[in-house]
């Protein structure tokens, strides 16, 4: 019984090994979504990396630009994340009920993060203040 045991943690664990298979890719690898969101938000930036992060049961895209931009992808080239660590994130991307909050409650931010979930939303502004939103955008938390 304990080779049987033995035996599944060690197949458990090189099935898990085998999970986390990350890879660089070109760009033209990237799905046609994520190619255009690019394209239309960070068309002066170039790419510094591009990966493709294939977890047990997801498909995910990473990509890095020469600004310090982070944009991760969903599978089907949907914006999962964006982070800007030496600009701000481009307010063409968060949803118009968020910007208008943003543009009233704290007019002298810049959003430096924005990350989405199961249509609810996250935003890091510059000092660290970070707000959750709901998927119509109203506010619901944060974190100082």
């Amino acid at each position: 019984m304990k080779k049987v045991v033995w035996i599944m943690m060690m197949l458990a664990m090189s099935w898990t090994a085998q999970a986390d298979n990350d890879r660089a890719i070109a760009y033209n690898e990237l799905p046609e979504r994520a190619k255009t969101f690019l394209a239309t938000h960070f068309a002066e930036r170039n790419i510094s990396l591009a990966k493709k992060d294939r977890d047990l049961f997801e498909v995910h895209y990473e990509v890095l630009l020469m600004g310090g931009e982070k944009i991760e992808f969903t599978r089907m080239g949907e914006w999962e994340e964006v982070s800007c660590r030496y600009a701000s994130v481009p307010m063409a991307i968060v949803p118009e009920p968020i910007r208008h909050y943003l543009a009233q409650h704290h007019p002298n931010h810049a959003v430096t993060e924005i990350s989405r979930e199961n249509r609810r939303y996250e935003v890091q502004l510059n000092g660290g203040l970070e707000l959750r939103f709901d998927a119509e955008g109203r506010m619901v938390g944060w974190d100082d």
